[in-house]
């Protein structure tokens, strides 16, 4: 498994993967996203370049635990969780299905 040395480089890698990259900074967005598409490689950069400790939120899950009443919350729980954990760190598949676990109960 790739270790990446940065939320850049995270971020790279889900927008290659087709998931929508979405900056935060103190539990805010740093850009607007409703309705925007996705982000490309140079704006995920420059935005990482203005905010090096920006971190990624988990847009699609928290959507679909919070407003999607035809998806089971179980199901956007357990995909959250896998994605973390096939594209992050071993211990994030963890902490994705302890905050998550709260919209679900």
């Amino acid at each position: 498994m790739t270790i990446y040395r940065s939320k850049e480089e995270y971020a790279q890698r889900y927008a290659k993967a087709g998931m929508y990259v979405l900056p935060v900074a103190n539990k805010h967005p740093i850009i607007k996203f409703a309705d925007q598409p996705a982000l490309t490689e140079s704006q995920i950069h420059d935005i990482w370049e203005q905010h090096p400790n920006a971190d990624i939120a988990m847009q699609i899950g928290l959507f679909e635990l919070t407003s999607r009443i035809d998806i089971p919350k179980k199901v956007s729980l357990d995909q959250s969780t896998e994605l973390a954990t096939n594209f992050g760190v071993e211990s994030d598949g963890k902490f994705v299905n302890g905050v998550f676990a709260h919209f679900v109960s």
